[in-house]
């Protein structure tokens, strides 16, 4: 791909790390979770990405990597940023997920007994919601992104603790939304997390 030689190397390094997101689609603010940097920074990067047919704006503010790029990327990636990088990007985004999730469902769901969760990662972009409506939209739209990630997350071993807290945070969008295939597939993920953490609240929430 050969305008790939051209980007700038902010925007080399984003589309590699783009690799890590095992979702359908990316949005803005997790995109520079991904990257650990400010939103207004990942915004120039993907125009770039867009600009040169590596990246494709889907819907506003929301990217899609399609898959002979994506594994070009994850090539790349794996040759230029290291393990350690990647899975540092693979935590951050699993850290955005969770804190979107529980900021989204606790305002959605304000009655639900909050369960503290695992240390923030720097790098992280917040999001905020202005209402429940706006919460309960970017549920739905980071559904199947959320799904995914936790998903491959579970086929590793650092991941553990946000293997049973991001179940826990989305179970009522999943459960009361309609989708209860989804619904029990994490919840099976998120006990084998817990009981492989020997965390007794994990345990207890997940079963």
């Amino acid at each position: 791909f050969a305008s790939c030689a051209q980007l700038s190397d902010g925007a080399a390094r984003m589309f590699r790390l783009l690799s890590v997101s095992p979702g359908p689609d990316i949005g803005l603010p997790a995109a520079a979770s991904l990257a650990a940097i400010p939103a207004d920074q990942a915004r120039r990067l993907l125009d770039e990405l867009t600009t040169a047919y590596l990246v494709e704006e889907h819907q506003p503010e929301r990217f899609v990597v399609h898959d002979p790029l994506r594994r070009y990327a994850a090539e790349l990636a794996q040759a230029n940023e290291g393990a350690a990088e990647l899975d540092a990007a693979t935590r951050r985004l699993l850290d955005h997920y969770l804190r979107g999730m529980h900021a989204a469902v606790s305002l959605i769901y304000p009655a639900r007994p909050p369960v503290p969760l695992v240390p923030p990662v720097a790098g992280v972009q917040a999001v905020s919601f202005g209402s429940a409506a706006e919460a309960l939209a970017w549920c739905r739209a980071e559904r199947p992104a959320v799904q995914a990630l936790v998903t491959y997350a579970a086929r590793h071993d650092d991941f553990g603790a946000y293997c049973w807290q991001l179940p826990w945070a989305m179970a009522p969008v999943l459960s009361r939304g309609g989708f209860p295939r989804d619904y029990l597939a994490l919840q099976r993920i998120a006990i084998a997390a817990a009981t492989g953490l020997g965390d007794p609240l994990g345990q207890g929430i997940a079963n």
